[in-house]
């Protein structure tokens, strides 16, 4: 008997990886603050509204909540899609202007999204 019990395609042409159905979420992205990028990890500020994630920071903005898989233009768009659980591609992925860290992805890990390698 010959069988195929499942199949799966590595690597993605975008940010989050299909090595994991990823789950994906709307979230209100702060007006008027220039463009997030796609694979940027993100943090909420003080109002609950998405920001850059900054591990230098203070509270509430130096701890992830997730990572951005499309562009945001904030002057235009109110909202953003993030990444909450699943797997991202590791080379896409941003700190601000920077590639993450160790203590980084142990955040990201910590949400449950983990760094593979793959384009």
């Amino acid at each position: 008997m010959n069988a195929v019990l499942g199949t799966i395609e590595y690597g993605a042409n975008g940010v989050v990886s299909q090595v994991h159905p990823p789950v994906l979420k709307t979230m209100k992205a702060k007006a008027n603050n220039g463009i997030l990028a796609a694979g940027l990890v993100v943090a909420k500020d003080s109002n609950g509204d998405l920001v850059a994630y900054n591990p230098g920071g203070t509270a509430p903005v130096n701890a992830a909540v997730g990572v951005l898989v499309q562009d945001c233009d904030t002057a235009t768009d109110n909202a953003a899609v993030v990444l909450r659980h699943g797997t991202v591609v590791l080379n896409k992925l941003k700190v601000g202007s920077g590639t993450p860290g160790e203590t980084d992805l142990a955040a990201l890990e910590a949400l449950g999204i983990f760094a593979v390698a793959g384009n």
